[in-house]
């Protein structure tokens, strides 16, 4: 597999926020041109490093909602042993984004696992210490402290006690790492070149300057085109919203139906 020759790379980028401060395309290839300073190439990688991250996060317009990149979803797998209560997230995790399942060893599909806040978790466990069985409900734990290379990080507190080794699969939000010579490509691909270019570029433009001038706006305006883009990879629809407020139907209740919605977090 070979990226799209209409990508921006790693030295793409830093070769761009160069040019535009005025110090040159840099010594990368394929440029080839006189090398920046040790303060210049600092200024260079803040600039793409906070263009890259206004890009994944960008600010809401007009204070409307965030948007989510569907290409910042991807899909965990972890082990849960036995008799754990407690797994840890991926380092490079920022979050849930629907329902956790759950898979004996031999590939049996159980109901979802229920995420709740942690005091009802403990409140179970406070009742039923000793019980064993298959994980129904969990909450998301902070840990606490950072460490000299890793910041916080969070793990998943689950009731009751496996009875056995399961598998978690769950989509989470993705937390990005910054770009290398390995990893030179950003995510969303050749679609969102030219929006991370010009998030790139307003940062540098307002550092230089101090204001918001044309890189700016046309950040603004790739970041929809992106966002219209994006759209295209989402799912055309939720599921089918059943009301079941006036009672029982086929003798099943509300709470034992497992087709539920689940959006940013709150189930419906």
């Amino acid at each position: 597999m070979s990226e799209s020759t209409l990508s921006l790379s790693f030295n793409d980028l830093q070769a761009e926020v160069g040019s535009f401060l005025g110090w040159g395309s840099g010594p990368n290839p394929p440029y080839n041109d006189g090398a920046w300073t040790p303060f210049q190439q600092q200024r260079i990688l803040s600039a793409v490093k906070s263009g890259l991250r206004n890009f994944f996060f960008p600010t809401p317009p007009q204070g409307g909602p965030t948007y989510d990149w569907s290409f910042l979803r991807p899909v965990a797998t972890l082990g849960l042993s036995s008799s754990a209560q407690t797994v840890q997230l991926p380092d490079d995790f920022g979050g849930f984004e629907g329902q956790i399942t759950l898979l004996t060893t031999k590939g049996m599909l159980w109901h979802p696992i229920q995420l709740v806040n942690e005091g009802q978790v403990r409140e179970r466990y406070s009742f039923s210490p000793n019980v064993t069985g298959r994980p129904q409900v969990a909450a998301l734990q902070p840990l606490k402290g950072t460490t000299a290379t890793a910041g916080q990080r969070w793990q998943l507190f689950l009731y009751p006690q496996a009875d056995q080794a399961y598998t978690l699969q769950f989509t989470y939000y993705l937390l990005c790492d910054f770009l290398d010579g390995g990893f030179p490509f950003p995510l969303g691909g050749m679609a969102h070149a030219e929006t991370i270019l010009e998030s790139c570029l307003a940062v540098a433009e307002q550092r230089q300057d101090d204001a918001q001038g044309v890189h700016t706006a046309n950040f603004l305006t790739r970041l929809a085109a992106s966002i219209a883009a994006d759209r295209r990879n989402k799912a055309q629809t939720l599921g089918y919203n059943r009301d079941l407020s006036d009672g029982p139907r086929f003798g099943l209740r509300r709470d034992h139906l497992q087709d539920r919605i689940m959006y940013k977090g709150v189930q419906y």
